[in-house]
């Protein structure tokens, strides 16, 4: 599954449960792995943030989930929500697509 944000999303707790409900909705019931570019998003809030690492919202992702984005600011916080947030599936940032696609296909 591919999620792909507009440019200047900000991700509040509302947004993150906005997009579980629209990611469970599109799965009907079967587990995938994510894909989510996240270079339009602008940020997420602390609450979204640990939404979004919750047991709760990682149902239904199968192994794997992969973010990548283009921008270094943005990497760092990913790489500084993954250090501090214990996350249910594997995780991990990418700058490249074509990196990020061959890390999640070990999960398939």
């Amino acid at each position: 599954m591919y999620i792909t944000y507009f440019k200047n999303t900000i991700i509040d707790l509302a947004a993150a449960e906005k997009v579980l409900e629209d990611r469970l909705s599109i799965s009907e019931g079967k587990s995938y792995l994510i894909q989510g570019d996240c270079r339009g998003v602008k940020y997420w809030t602390r609450q979204a943030r640990e939404f979004q690492s919750t047991e709760q919202n990682n149902r239904l992702v199968k192994a794997g989930t992969v973010i990548y984005t283009e921008h270094y600011v943005l990497n760092v916080i990913c790489n500084f929500f993954l250090k501090f947030n214990k996350l249910w599936v594997p995780t991990k940032f990418f700058c490249n697509e074509k990196e990020a696609l061959e890390w999640l296909e070990k999960y398939r």
